[in-house]
């Protein structure tokens, strides 16, 4: 059995990991479906710098270094936005957007008005729309059209753009790890409510995992009553039949001995006093109490300690024993 499960989740991580990556992160994961609750304007994406985007046409082989570089400055923020949203395979949305502003920003509406022409994606400022970036990402989406929910945050696209910008002498980072509020200039807060709930969650989440399995008890007792309040036997004394449940949950066997506390009247009958459980063994035995006739009326607690022999380890279960109301 070990070597089967060993193999059988060996084999689903595999597939899982391997062939069904993209399914399981869309389909079956369910951070995919509330991760946007959880984002804001401050949370660390994979992003596409649409600041470096300037309109221009085909560069010279003596001019290949970044927009700054070539002393020809960055577009303002919302004119790079209109830019970049209407080169990124939206022209027909910017177009309708546009005619509906009369020429204005898509970003800011009351940026004064000026024609928004079409432009192609090549001309899209340091991004040499090679689409490495498409071609490596496991789930095939392009990072310039924004955050997908498909993105599974894996960095392959990063490590490609950076790649190319080394071999073209453009600086890094046209696609990396940021916030939305870093691209567009403003102060990222760190210290924000969500971020306090959200850490305070996890250290609780961790405490409780960690006092769980300081806590954990290596032996787990149940002790169920029969459905038969009681009965009195040839001999006129009162039986009341339990079964008891022990799991014991070590990696090693282990002998329990079962005894009542402060039960004088009340005596174990036809049961083993001494059990041997080998390791993560779970035992259901039957147990007989037996009492004189007159020694109880109705019911009395009683309590059950269960131990573990050559260890300080004691389980007390508690029930109860039912004798003739009268």
């Amino acid at each position: 059995w070990e070597t089967f499960w060993v193999l059988f989740y060996a084999l689903a991580t595999w597939g899982n990991a391997g062939f069904l990556r993209e399914q399981v992160c869309k389909y079956m994961c369910p951070y995919a479906r509330f991760q946007s609750a959880m984002f804001d304007r401050s949370t660390l994406i994979i992003a596409y710098d649409p600041m470096r985007g300037e309109p221009r046409g085909p560069r010279k082989k003596s001019a290949l270094a970044s927009v700054l570089e070539r002393a020809r400055g960055l577009l303002p923020k919302d004119t790079a936005y209109d830019y970049v949203f209407r080169a990124a395979n939206h022209p027909t949305a910017a177009d309708n957007v546009a005619a509906a502003r009369g020429g204005t920003s898509i970003i800011d509406p009351n940026a004064p008005s000026e024609p928004l022409p079409k432009f192609a994606p090549d001309a899209l400022g340091d991004c040499i729309d090679c689409t490495i970036c498409v071609q490596v990402c496991p789930t095939g989406i392009d990072i310039r059209n924004g955050l997908q929910y498909e993105c599974i945050a894996c960095g392959a696209c990063i490590d490609a753009c950076d790649e190319v910008m080394d071999k073209l002498g453009y600086p890094k980072g046209l696609v990396r790890y940021t916030t939305h509020n870093a691209l567009v200039g403003h102060k990222v807060n760190f210290f924000r409510p969500r971020i306090i709930i959200y850490a305070t969650l996890l250290v609780a989440l961790l405490a409780g995992t960690i006092a769980g399995i300081a806590l954990r008890k290596p032996l787990l007792v149940d002790v169920m009553r029969d459905k038969q309040l009681y009965r009195i036997n040839d001999d006129g004394f009162i039986e009341n039949a339990f079964t008891l449940r022990l799991v014991n949950k070590s990696n090693q066997p282990r002998v329990f001995s079962v005894t009542l506390r402060e039960s004088a009247d009340i005596s174990l009958v036809e049961s083993p006093v001494l059990i041997s459980a080998l390791p993560e063994q779970v035992l259901t035995l039957p147990i007989t109490l037996r009492a004189p006739k007159d020694a109880v009326k109705g019911k009395r607690d009683i309590h059950f300690e269960i131990g573990t022999q050559g260890l300080d380890e004691k389980v007390v279960e508690e029930s109860r024993f039912f004798g003739p109301a009268q």
